[in-house]
């Protein structure tokens, strides 16, 4: 069964969540996606992934993705056949069903919030304890908002409450009304 946390954070608010976490557990982050060749991009700590916390897209969408798992775990990758020939090499949750996926989102521009999403797609024991601890620290740390299913970020309710963009996509007419 598919779970996910949908929030708003900021850099800073990423940062507190994610230090918190991984002062719980070990982690290993690999970014997910089509490669050309079958290698993985994959580190110990958000602190050594280049501009985390930022959205250089401004769009959730196409924003990078991460498995979230233990860094004991496996990751699989599927070669898949081009039509115009070829192969690439496919990484993602669902062939790794013991992992979360984690689209961290952050700001865009330094005025704008997009939103993150923390994706488990399985009942492996592995996906659901690692979610639960997500789920503990941001209901700690982050505060629900009322009417959508968001969790913002401290700095995050506040530029939303001075007037700040939150949205999943700068394209779209969407944006976190505020209450």
């Amino acid at each position: 069964m598919r779970s996910r946390i949908l929030y708003m954070a900021t850099t800073s608010d990423l940062i507190a969540l994610m230090t918190a976490i991984e002062s719980q557990r070990r982690l290993k982050y690999t970014l997910t996606g089509f490669t050309a060749e079958p290698f993985l991009i994959q580190t110990n700590s958000f602190a050594k992934i280049e501009c985390f916390g930022i959205s250089r897209s401004g769009r959730m969408v196409l924003d990078d993705s991460f498995l979230l798992s233990d860094p004991d775990l496996e990751v699989k990758i599927k070669p898949v056949a081009q039509t115009k020939g070829g192969t690439k090499y496919l990484i993602s949750t669902p062939l790794n069903p013991k992992m979360l996926r984690l689209k961290p989102g952050g700001m865009f521009l330094g005025n704008t919030v997009i939103s993150g999403e923390l994706m488990k797609y399985s009942e492996e024991p592995e996906a659901s304890e690692l979610f639960r601890i997500f789920q503990r620290e941001v209901k700690r740390q982050f505060k629900k908002h009322e009417s959508y299913p968001y969790w913002l970020g401290k700095e995050a309710a506040a530029m939303h409450k001075s007037g700040s963009r939150l949205t999943d996509d700068v394209e779209s007419l969407f944006s976190l009304p505020r209450g």
